[in-house]
């Protein structure tokens, strides 16, 4: 089995440079921000065997949709910043306000800089190092296009209805302060999928990143 780890909106591998034990495990580039790179990249790397994955945020969303596709070729979901549906509707309250969204979009193309700053800023509070670890994502931020394919992903991407059928092992540890990702949205899996067990634990969307290593390592020790 291979070890995968798909990263939020908007980020990339150099957000978890500071994992020191990474041996054997690949982290995605996903330079789209879409579902389509990263599933053609999910697909590639399946052949022949099956997927541990770790996903955060959107990255937790490609991984609960490429697991709701391709269960036989998914081993186990490590989740965090976890969701199956960004923002609300009708019926299901765990999620982000839709104009949020929205008003990303608006901005974004003039004013990409102050938009992604103030995200980033959003899930920063306890992170040590914050502001270094602030100027690093905004020297990676992508492209206005990535960025807005990224969030129309999060727009429109609902994967509340298929959650039941899901089979395969999940562990989702989630931040009780997530204002990203609220923690009612991983209690909404959790509660549908039998195979789920989720951990509340002090902190925010940022929780690997206030919590140096310990994801990590429970990661690759639930996976051994």
């Amino acid at each position: 089995m291979k070890r995968i780890l798909i990263p939020g909106f908007a980020t990339g591998p150099s957000l978890f440079s500071a994992w020191p034990d990474l041996t054997g495990c690949e982290v995605l580039k996903n330079l789209t921000n879409s579902w389509q790179e990263t599933k053609q990249a999910l697909s590639e790397r399946s052949a022949g065997q099956k997927l541990h994955i770790f996903g955060w945020s959107l990255g937790a969303l490609f991984g609960l949709r490429w697991a709701l596709e391709n269960q036989d070729s998914v081993g186990s979901l490590f989740l965090t910043g976890a969701t199956a549906r960004f923002t609300r509707k009708d019926g299901y309250d765990a999620g982000a306000a839709e104009q949020t969204l929205k008003d990303m979009i608006r901005l974004v193309p003039s004013k990409r800089e102050l938009v992604m700053r103030n995200f980033f800023s959003s899930f920063m509070d306890a992170v040590p190092e914050r502001k270094t670890v602030l100027e690093n994502l905004m020297t990676n931020c992508p492209g206005t296009d990535s960025l807005l394919a990224g969030l129309s992903e999060l727009l429109e991407t609902d994967l509340l209805d298929g959650l039941p059928g899901l089979r395969i092992p999940i562990r989702i540890v989630q931040g009780s302060g997530d204002r990203i990702t609220p923690p009612a949205g991983a209690a909404w899996i959790a509660d549908r999928v039998a195979s789920a067990k989720l951990e509340f634990i002090e902190g925010g969307h940022g929780l690997f990143l206030e919590k140096p290593g310990k994801l990590e390592k429970e990661w690759i020790s639930w996976t051994n």
